[in-house]
């Protein structure tokens, strides 16, 4: 009979339940307190006591979490060219490009999701067309295009699974300081940070 190291928790879910059989927007993350209510519950008293309690309850179920893979350590939004090699490090890849990248194989790229939502649209990016004396107004006109609202929607839910869990977004285009991927990218991270100041409690 299988013995799983804190009884409250059960088996963890497979990597495959949590990454491929639910949608993106419902991935959540319960708090440490709410995964691990056996080991979360403080039993010493006494000030040194309760410093040593919170020590324990940190260090173990932290280990619990990374060994099963129910989170990633900094965790975080990257960027990669879709003609580099995956690794394990990129977590949750996505393609953020309208078009699939030229000469690129499905197996090859290793995608988790391709999110043409996300990208601009093919109005803009003829436009642009990579022309790094456009890039100013390139990233005002597609920040526009993200704060519609079905995309800022999208974009919310990519923010709060970024809280924990590492995305790679993957693009195809051979400047990597003037692509769309970068101004996506910026976009997450500052929804991010709205999330961090909303979740923050108040005095």
């Amino acid at each position: 009979k299988t013995r799983f190291p804190y009884p409250s928790m059960g088996p963890p879910l497979p990597v495959s339940t949590i990454a491929n059989d639910r949608p993106a927007h419902v991935l959540r993350r319960q708090p440490t307190e709410r995964i691990c209510p056996a080991i979360c519950s403080p039993v010493l008293r006494g000030v040194v006591g309760i410093a040593l309690a919170c020590s324990l309850r940190r260090a173990t179920c932290s280990q619990y979490l990374h060994e099963h893979r129910l989170v990633i350590a900094d965790a975080m939004i990257r960027l990669k060219r879709a003609y580099s090699t995956p690794s394990p490090q990129d977590g949750l890849r996505l393609l953020v490009d309208r078009l699939w990248p030229r000469g690129c194989r499905k197996e090859a790229l290793r995608l988790d999701g391709w999110r043409k939502d996300l990208a601009p649209s093919a109005a803009l990016r003829t436009w642009f067309g990579h022309d790094p004396a456009k890039w100013d107004e390139f990233r005002r006109r597609y920040q526009l295009e993200l704060d519609r609202s079905e995309q800022r929607d999208a974009i919310a839910a990519l923010a709060q699974l970024a809280r924990t869990t590492t995305i790679t977004l993957v693009f195809g285009a051979a400047d990597p300081d003037h692509n769309h991927a970068v101004v996506l990218k910026d976009v997450l991270e500052e929804a991010q940070k709205r999330l961090g100041r909303k979740n923050r409690p108040r005095n």
